[in-house]
């Protein structure tokens, strides 16, 4: 830890700590977060002719509750950015965050609003076809927040572009299926998912058993059951697998 023990002390206004000479009274150990100065450094101006040249442009500014950073060719797709710029890139990715979360839990009416608003204009200054998020699960974690704050469109387009990437976990590959099936309930996508998945790794029994959960939300049991008795016929001692096959065929009543 660099914060030399002065984390009470700490106030976040942006991409870096402020240290004040007033101790936190939060409970947490985390360094306070100075909201509407943090959006104002963090954030451009209304009009981007709007410069800071002197002292007074940027009291003015401040007055005027407009934003004083300036982000140049960010959001350019015509633009090289190599790996190191756009890991960099994510630090400010992570003070939008930070405010859109302040958003979210507070007490104000209008949080979702101004979560869905602070979003917006992190992917207006750094588009995901320019920048990338490099972090496939920080992806899926920005669309919740946007689907927790009355966005859900959002979190299933981002979980498409996440789909297409080459260099998730199988961790991940096995979230976003389960994001289809309990968050959206939308079980053809959730089985799509998981049969892609079966094909490609037809030796890992997890995606069999979710692939066989999806099937029995959706109604589809013959699917399952035929699934469950073609892996059984390899695989005769699989405790689970025998277990799905029990509760999706029952007994005939007498």
């Amino acid at each position: 830890n660099n914060r030399m023990g002065l984390d009470n002390y700490l106030e976040m206004e942006g991409l870096v700590y402020k240290v004040t000479f007033e101790e936190s009274s939060s409970t947490t150990s985390m360094p306070r977060l100075n909201y509407d100065r943090m959006v104002q450094n963090i954030t451009v101006a209304p009009d981007s002719s709007q410069m800071i040249v002197n002292p007074d442009d940027y009291r003015d500014h401040i007055n005027a509750k407009y934003g004083i950073y300036r982000y140049t060719n960010l959001d350019n797709p015509d633009v090289y950015f190599n790996e190191n710029i756009q890991r960099l890139i994510q630090n400010y990715r992570s003070s939008f965050l930070q405010l859109g979360l302040q958003n979210l839990y507070s007490s104000d009416e209008d949080g979702k609003a101004n979560t869905l608003e602070i979003l917006d204009k992190m992917d207006d200054y750094f588009p995901q076809n320019v920048i990338p998020t490099t972090d496939a699960e920080l992806d899926i974690q920005i669309g919740r927040i946007y689907m927790q704050a009355g966005k859900p469109e959002e979190l299933k387009n981002r979980l498409k572009e996440v789909q297409k990437r080459k260099d998730i976990s199988l961790e991940t590959q096995m979230y976003i299926g389960q994001i289809y099936m309990n968050e959206f309930q939308d079980y053809d996508a959730a089985i799509e998912h998981y049969e892609n998945l079966w094909d490609e790794y037809p030796y890992i029994p997890d995606f069999l058993y979710t692939l066989v959960q999806a099937y029995a939300k959706a109604e589809r049991r013959s699917e399952a059951v035929e699934l469950l008795e073609l892996w059984l016929r390899s695989h005769p001692n699989d405790s689970q697998a025998i277990d799905w096959l029990s509760i999706l065929t029952p007994p005939p009543t007498q």
